[in-house]
């Protein structure tokens, strides 16, 4: 391999890193807020 094709390839994986750890940071933040929710749900059933 290389150096120029190592390079692109890192650049690909930086620029995919980004977008994954966009989305993985927008579903944690839904993940979050549904347990919320069913945490509250759950606290209402038992009151």
């Amino acid at each position: 391999m290389s150096t120029e094709s190592s390079l692109l390839a890192c650049e690909v994986l930086v620029g995919l890193r980004h977008r994954e750890l966009h989305m993985a940071a927008i579903v944690l933040l839904v993940c979050v807020c549904l347990k919320n929710i069913n945490a509250n749900a759950m606290a209402g059933d038992k009151q």
